[in-house]
């Protein structure tokens, strides 16, 4: 059988692709203990930041060299990076080396969701791919929801280093499942590296889209409000000096409404196109939003505007994958470049939002959140309906 006529399970693209955000939630319970052992500040931020800029430059990579080397033997070789660099991780003797891994971890880890995702365009049109990685979607995003309950329960019964243990438990039970599961590329795509030379044209010619760069938008300014509220889990606490429980409580209910996204966005593509469901996703994601801007200037509290929160990260789990889709809609080659491109630019505007806004009140946060969801959608409806 070829290789593009085999169709895999969502399940096993979930497993994949949930690596990436089951790093990032997971860590989050172990910022108390660092912070605690190192004399560090804002450790959550700093763990984040470290792990998405990573991520962001493990995205290019794989995008220039993703196309010239089998996807089994990448997925193998990056993911038992990840998994030594967890391992490394317990053994840090400094926040600075720390963060270094952190960042490492980031870069390997980076493949899994680029290739995970491109197991969902195999065999189908864009409509069942739409469905397909909605589907996997809603499984891999219950992952993180559960990796900070998870951790923070090991923490409990150790200490921080619990949660890097997991990660290395995570790495290798994926390696073992993708050894025996994925199915071996009969040959490289491409011979050859990608030169600079051949990558330029090619992101020229992907930029020329307007689709693909309308979609980038969407998805990369969508996914920056979500992870600007999640990794702010601390602050909807009452409690200033909540257990690491309580917290990964908060972080559990994001990822959940997320994953609750993901479980609509499955249930519209039955009756609605990828793009109608898209729009309405954003129209949601843009309303929450500016309420929550309007109840903060109202001197309510973060605390008040929680179920608003849930809200829009629940749309924000429906713009994600559907972006995806519309962003590489009538690409049947040369997937890894369109898919690191949205990859790095979702994260490093994720990335550079948490750094910057660490030390700004929260009510900027918010109101910078609802501006940069209506960004996308002003421009997607300019470049839908201007000719």
């Amino acid at each position: 059988m070829s290789d593009q006529k085999i169709s895999y399970h969502p399940l096993f693209i979930a497993l994949i692709v949930a690596m990436a955000s089951f790093s990032i939630n997971g860590a989050l319970p172990s910022a108390t203990g660092i912070e605690a052992e190192f004399a560090m500040t804002q450790v959550a931020e700093a763990l984040s930041s470290s792990f998405v800029f990573g991520y962001a430059l493990g995205h290019l990579i794989i995008g220039l060299i993703g196309d010239q080397l089998p996807r089994k033997k990448l997925l193998l070789f990056f993911l038992a990076g990840f998994t030594l660099t967890s391992l490394l991780i317990t053994q840090a003797t400094s926040g600075e080396s720390l963060l270094a891994l952190r960042f490492c971890q980031g870069v390997f880890v980076s493949v899994a969701p680029i290739i995970g995702r491109s197991l969902a365009w195999q065999g189908h049109d864009a409509q069942k791919s739409a469905k397909k990685l909605s589907m996997a979607t809603a499984i891999f995003t219950w992952a993180p929801v559960f990796a900070p309950m998870i951790a923070a329960a090991l923490i409990e019964q150790s200490n921080w280093r619990a949660s890097f243990y997991l990660f290395a438990v995570y790495g290798t039970m994926t390696i073992t499942i993708i050894a025996f599961k994925l199915e071996k590329d009969p040959a490289p795509q491409k011979n050859g590296s990608l030169s600079l030379q051949k990558a330029i044209p090619l992101m020229s010619a992907l930029f020329a889209r307007r689709s693909f760069w309308v979609g980038l938008l969407i998805g990369s300014f969508c996914f920056s409000g979500f992870f600007l509220l999640l990794t702010n889990s601390y602050n909807f606490s009452s409690d200033p000096t909540a257990s690491i429980f309580a917290v990964s409580v908060l972080t559990t209910l994001f990822t959940s409404a997320y994953a609750l996204g993901g479980a609509l966005s499955r249930i519209l593509l039955s009756r609605l196109s990828t793009l109608q469901v898209l729009l309405i996703s954003i129209l949601g994601s843009l309303i929450s939003a500016f309420i929550i801007c309007v109840m903060l200037i109202s001197d309510l509290t973060l605390v008040d505007t929680l179920p608003l929160a849930l809200l829009f990260c629940c749309f924000v789990g429906s713009v994600v994958p559907n972006a995806t889709i519309l962003a590489t809609e009538n690409i049947e080659d040369d997937l890894f470049m369109p898919l690191a491109s949205l990859g790095v630019a979702k994260m490093m505007l994720a990335g550079s939002l948490v750094a910057v806004l660490s030390h700004q009140s929260h009510n900027l946060q918010i109101l910078l959140v609802a501006i940069l969801i209506g960004i996308p959608l002003i421009s997607w409806a300019c470049f839908r309906y201007y000719k």
